[in-house]
């Protein structure tokens, strides 16, 4: 997802890390429990999602690879079916409607981004030039028309893609990452890139466009970092990056929070999580360690921005905060490494939590 010189210096910084962390948890060992949620014969699981994937009433698990999809009734903790997709792709999101009906949009990193329908099969592919290696995609509906727009960071710029794949414009030379802040309310969505200001190591900043491609502002954050992801936490907008260390940062690029790694993070997902209905969200992140580990750390911070639970876990990058039918509160389905997603819940009580 990074330029050749950005990969060469991390694997560099990588090779010269530690011996591969053991699996266990770090910090909060009493405060949640952990249990087997689904175990599936995927090599990795790279996404989790929730929402109706089927006809039939009731929100479904959706449990992916880079293969193909697994659909879970959530009560029962059972197959309902699977889907399989006719090649290896990198899912970015999976849009869900109100009948059940879905399409996932994907990448890989030969250049060709595209969207599956529900049987897995393309509805459309587009294939970049090799100039334009995809680094990431995003996509929502910013100009609100009620269609999908794809944005694309490619080392040839940033690409806007309409809903049946046709390019619409292009802004810059190199983008490295793409993500959607949609704030909500009467504020307009927006896309933002992370783009270089020169080839050397760390000198980046981030460009916010509306759906017209029309830069509205650029920020320069205060570190070198990699990935966006937005979470509104713990009650402002704020943005989850990484490098060696898992940061937060404000629209501005100032660090909110650093938390120290130790081992270089290749990719991360974040969400919040609502253990207790009448408390804050908690933030949890993952982040996939080098490839040659085979391991992911899990952090999950509290409201008042303290490490809350920390845990060495399998390759992963699957996280999500499953809701509950019965009440606002909600547990935390992870992703550990060949096949298997545990399901996080609060082992004590809010008053007890509040004391450790």
């Amino acid at each position: 997802m990074f330029i050749v010189l950005i990969i060469f210096v991390l694997d560099l910084v990588s090779c010269g890390s530690p011996k591969p962390p053991k699996k266990g948890i770090i910090k909060g060992e009493d405060i949640l429990s952990k249990t087997l949620f689904y175990q599936t014969d995927m090599n990795e699981i790279t996404h989790i999602t929730q929402g109706l994937l089927d006809k039939h009433p009731g929100l479904d698990i959706g449990i992916c690879s880079f293969e193909g999809m697994y659909i879970i009734d959530p009560s029962k903790g059972s197959l309902k079916s699977k889907v399989e997709f006719s090649r290896r792709w990198g899912i970015e999101a999976i849009h869900i409607d109100k009948d059940g009906d879905y399409e996932i949009a994907l990448y890989d990193h030969n250049g060709t981004v595209g969207l599956l329908g529900m049987n897995g099969s393309p509805l459309w592919t587009h294939k970049f030039s090799e100039k334009g290696k995809v680094n990431s995609i995003a996509s929502g509906d910013l100009d609100r028309n009620g269609e999908l727009e794809f944005y694309v960071a490619t080392y040839d710029g940033l690409y806007q893609l309409n809903t049946s794949g046709r390019i619409l414009w292009k802004k810059g030379d190199t983008a490295y990452d793409v993500a959607i802040f949609n704030p909500g309310g009467s504020k307009d969505p927006l896309v933002v890139a992370r783009c270089p200001q020169s080839i050397l190591r760390g000198i980046h900043y981030l460009q916010f466009r509306d759906y017209r491609g029309e830069l509205i502002k650029e920020v320069k954050p205060k570190v070198d970092i990699m990935g966006i992801e937005f979470v509104q936490w713990p009650l402002q907008w704020n943005m989850v990056t990484r490098n060696r260390n898992i940061y937060i940062l404000d629209l501005e690029g100032n660090v909110v929070l650093k938390d120290k790694i130790g081992y270089a993070i290749f990719d991360h997902r974040a969400t919040t999580v609502r253990f207790f209905d009448d408390q804050d969200p908690y933030l949890a992140v993952v982040g996939r360690l080098s490839s040659r580990y085979h391991r992911a750390i899990l952090c999950i911070y509290a409201p008042d921005g303290k490490v809350f639970y920390k845990e060495i876990i399998g390759k992963t990058t699957g996280l999500l905060a499953k809701k509950s039918p019965h009440s606002k509160c909600e547990t935390l389905l992870v992703g550990d490494g060949p096949g298997k997603v545990y399901e996080y819940k609060h082992r004590l009580k809010k008053g007890e939590i509040e004391k450790q």
